[in-house]
This record gives structure tokens, C-alpha cells and sequence, in this order.
């Protein structure tokens, strides 16, 4: 499966990778219960028509996404499989005959226009930024017009009666609020928005060689890059605090009625939270250098710390204020979208 194709002076470039969650299942539940419990709280009307959309909570919602990633082609048709590789106990609530052809559907809409490639869905979730930039620009190396800052406004189009650009299809508006109660997480991730760029040696660069991009220094949203042993970066980033998930405290909630409104019109504000996530992501490899790995077949790079034991508090900290941010702000979304 391709993560990436970067488009520079207008070609096509195709770059191999693997899929990732972003925080992992746990992770997406707790950013649809924070949404959940300040639109039952405070806003009980809107709450009730998404809840009259969805057909269930945004707890619940928030792994759909992942869980249509087991849709295969098996004999030319679309199937729902199983798999050990995506969430299997979250996935189950969606998992009737009904609920298999759903996703079937929405993934054979969503297969191909990603340039030369299939599995369009699968691209959805990320962008890759270079952590030297400081804003969101469609130009820019690893952004792309069916990237996590693109499928948000097309899900926000949807649900405003506006036109979806392609290759976005998105049937009813369920399926516009089930993309939302991901992909608002998604884009709070920050290796799902910002990316590092190495040369062999480690040392960051912008992706660029003499103005072309340099595919051997994408590192794959950290999947290339190893921690500890034999981890990945990107993998240490998709688990979430023990103490977050399932608490849904007073504290977390009373941390995600206090996150500044976004500013500006709905249509604008996932550009404005992938540019924040994009100064998150540079603040959190700049915890770290790297050195290059030959002849290894699962990473190219190990990541080194300076301190891991502080870098590990900062991780837990700024882990759960994306959580947060991304719970409050789904919820102001929905709010904005249904009133």
C-alpha cells in the first residue's frame, strides 16, 4: 500500500508504506466520548440529531474508518475480511450483514482516483508535512488532494449541501459524520500531519534533492524510524495514557470545555488545526536525533534521545492535549454543522 505520492512540477511519484492508526482504536473512542458528553451537556438538541444520524455515539462511530480498512477485492468483488491487522473488538458493533455491505460500498466508491493507485480510503488518514514548514500549502511535499486536511472539508461539504470534490463519495450524512468522528482525530495526530525527512546520515532535511523530491528520505510517518530495540516511532504514538482512556473524568471534560473556539468559518478549520499539529510535530522530533541504519529490512533510521525519560512526560502531555482538543473540537464541528 502507498502512504504517500508527492506531486512536483506535476508528476506523480509513488512512495511504499504501511498503514497506522492514528492513536490507535482507544484513542478515537476517547476523542468520540469527550464529543459526546459536551454535546449531551451542552448542546442535548444538536446531540440528538446526530445521534438520530449515526444511529449510535461518536464513541462508538470513531473507529469506522479503520475497521472498513479490512475490506479487500476477493474474486473481483468487494468483501469485508476480518483481519488481525485492524481493530477487531471495536469493529464488531458494525459487523452485521448490513453493516459488512456499508462498508463494502463505501470502500469500492472510495478505491481508485488517487492518481495511478487503488485503496483511496487508506490515504485518507494522513498527510506529511515536512516538519520545516510552519503551514499547510497543497504544493508542499507530502500533501495531496485526497490527504486527512482535504477529507475533512470534504466530509464538512457534505454535511453544508456544497459539492465533495473528488475522489471523495460520501453517500448520506451519516457517512459524513462517521469520516468527522475520525478524521477530526486523525488530524490532531502529530505523525499523521507533520513528517521528518532524513538524508542516510540522519541529518532533516526538506525532501527535496536540487528541487525533486528524494523518496529515500521519507521516513514513513516514523515507521522507519526505530525506538527502544526494535519499536517504531510511529507505533510509540498510536497508544494513548492508560489513565485517559475509559475515564472520560470531569477534569478531561472540563479541560475540553476550556479549548478556545476555532476561529473563522467551519470550512476553514481543518487547515487551521493541521498547521497547529504541524508546530506539535516539529516540537516533538526536535526531542530526538538520528542515525542511519544499513542493511535493516523494517527501519532505515534510529532515533536517539537525549533525555527519553523527559521525553516520555512530554509525550504522555501532549498525547492527551490532542486527545482533548480533538474531542472539544469535534464536538464544536458537529455543533457548527447541525445547528
Amino acid at each position: 500500500m502507498s502512504r504517500l505520492r508527492f506531486k512536483i512540477a506535476g508528476l506523480p511519484l509513488l512512495v511504499a508504506s504501511t498503514c497506522a492508526f492514528a492513536f490507535g482504536p482507544p484513542g478515537h473512542e476517547e476523542i468520540g466520548a469527550i464529543a459526546d458528553k459536551i454535546l449531551a451537556q451542552d448542546n442535548p438538541k444538536v446531540y440528538k440529531k446526530i445521534q438520530a444520524t449515526l444511529g449510535t455515539t461518536l464513541e462508538q462511530a470513531a473507529v469506522w474508518m479503520d475497521c472498513a480498512k479490512n475490506v479487500q477485492i476477493s474474486k473481483g468483488a468487494f468483501k469485508y475480511v476480518k483481519s488481525p491487522k485492524y481493530p477487531s473488538p471495536e469493529c464488531k458493533p458494525f459487523e452485521t450483514e448490513e453493516g459488512k455491505r456499508h462498508f463494502e460500498d463505501y470502500v469500492e466508491r472510495n478505491w481508485d482516483g488517487c492518481d495511478e493507485k487503488k485503496e483511496c480510503h487508506k490515504d485518507y488518514h494522513y498527510t506529511d508535512i515536512s516538519i520545516q514548514h510552519t503551514d499547510y500549502n497543497s504544493n508542499y511535499v507530502g500533501a495531496h488532494q485526497y490527504d486527512i486536511l482535504n477529507a475533512v472539508n470534504a466530509a464538512v461539504a457534505k454535511l453544508r449541501r456544497q459539492s465533495v470534490n473528488e475522489p471523495f463519495s460520501i453517500k448520506t450524512k451519516q457517512e459524513a459524520v462517521l469520516m468527522l468522528a475520525h478524521f477530526v482525530g486523525d488530524i490532531h495526530q502529530p505523525l499523521h500531519v507533520g513528517s521528518v525527512y532524513l538524508d542516510k546520515n540522519g541529518t532533516v532535511v526538506n525532501g527535496l534533492l536540487n528541487g525533486e523530491y528524494d523518496p529515500s528520505t521519507f521516513t514513513q510517518g516514523g515507521n522507519l524510524i526505530r525506538v527502544n530495540a526494535s519499536g517504531k516511532l510511529h507505533a510509540e504514538w498510536d497508544h494513548i495514557p492508560p489513565n485517559l482512556k475509559a475515564n472520560t473524568t470531569q477534569n478531561i471534560i472540563a479541560a475540553a470545555v476550556d479549548v478556545p473556539p476555532t476561529k473563522g468559518d467551519v470550512g476553514g478549520w481543518a487547515q487551521s488545526w493541521a498547521e497547529e499539529t504541524l508546530g506539535v510535530s516539529a516540537k516533538v522530533f526536535a526531542w530526538m536525533n538520528f542515525v542511519g541504519i544499513e542493511n535493516n529490512k523494517d527501519f532505515k533510521w534510529q532515533a536517539n534521545f537525549e533525555d527519553r525519560k523527559k521525553y516520555l512526560v512530554m509525550y504522555k502531555q501532549v498525547e492527551q492535549e490532542q486527545i482533548v482538543k480533538a474531542g472539544a473540537r469535534l464536538a464544536a464541528m458537529l455543533t457548527e454543522l447541525y445547528k
